[in-house]
């Protein structure tokens, strides 16, 4: 017998470890899907965002990895330490609201600061030292004196 012959056959495509997503799941039109941790008080909490749990049958992860299964009617992952997670979806103009609107909270926050206590935008050489400067264009800011 050949080295050849003695290989084993592999049914599926070979998947090298990192290159696939455990916690992917199949996207249904108007929603967003994502699991979340089954911790005490954390699928309450989506639920009164607006979640509602998955409980009808989902393709789960990339051919089986991390082994999904439905538990119950409940499509539930094992994500290790002891703890599942759970798949739950949103609808998608809600999503895209809560995304904005943490944007719009990141962006105030970046603005604060760029300001002084007063609201006004500080002098860089008397507030963060000779030549520092935050600039809010996103380009770096050259001291040529």
């Amino acid at each position: 017998m050949s080295r050849a012959e003695n290989r084993p056959t592999r049914k599926n495509k070979r998947s090298p470890i990192g290159r696939r997503n455990v916690l992917t799941a199949e996207q249904k039109e108007g929603f967003v899907r994502r699991y979340v941790n089954d911790d005490p008080g954390r699928i309450q909490m989506f639920l009164e965002a607006g979640y509602k749990v998955v409980d009808e049958d989902a393709q789960m992860g990339e051919e089986n990895a991390g082994q999904a299964s439905q538990l119950g009617s409940v499509a539930q992952k094992p994500v290790g330490g002891g703890t599942n997670a759970v798949l739950m979806e949103i609808k998608q103009d809600w999503y895209q609201e809560d995304q904005a609107a943490k944007e719009a909270q990141l962006k105030d926050k970046e603005q604060g600061l760029l300001l002084d206590e007063n609201g006004r935008s500080p002098d860089s050489k008397t507030v963060y030292g000779e030549g520092l400067q935050i600039s809010a264009n996103n380009k770096p800011a050259v001291n040529t004196t």
